[in-house]
């Protein structure tokens, strides 16, 4: 498997991540909220496979708390271990950042990533009602997972 490389994200990467996302998630994240995210306080990084962003990682960190806010993978991409990769190039960079209290939310539909966080460590912290939208006004609930990591 060929490596995958990172980078910070730029505005001329707008059309891809949102190409990413549309065809990733079925409520995807809008264009000016993936703009908002460069400007904004949060690390947005961008994934390339063979030098093409196939996928992006955005996320906020204060003081030793980490949320991972988006992760998203291009679907043709997924099912190499690709996912876990991204995964794992954002630990390290918050155990790197001695950040401890790793944060994220997840659909309760989404039965691949909610395996792919607890084999990394993530555990169930509580449901939050309603906090996805679906198409048609449809609501879906969100699971709320932390990974505590120790501190070197």
């Amino acid at each position: 498997m060929t490596p995958l490389s990172y980078r910070p994200a730029t505005r001329s990467d707008i059309a891809q991540v949102l190409a990413n996302e549309t065809a990733a998630y079925v409520v995807p994240w809008s264009q000016q909220s993936i703009i908002d995210s460069l400007q904004s306080n949060y690390v947005f990084w961008v994934v390339l496979h063979h030098r093409r962003i196939v996928g992006h990682i955005i996320f906020q960190s204060v003081a030793d708390e980490c949320h991972l806010l988006n992760i998203c993978l291009n679907p043709h991409h997924q099912g190499q271990g690709l996912g876990q990769s991204m995964l794992q190039h954002w630990l390290e960079y918050c155990e790197n950042h001695e950040l401890t209290q790793l944060f994220l939310e997840v659909r309760v539909s989404n039965s691949r990533a909610l395996k792919l966080y607890q084999n990394n460590g993530f555990k169930i912290v509580s449901r939050r009602k309603d906090y996805y939208r679906l198409p048609n006004n449809q609501r879906e609930d969100g699971i709320l997972m932390l990974r505590q990591l120790t501190p070197h």
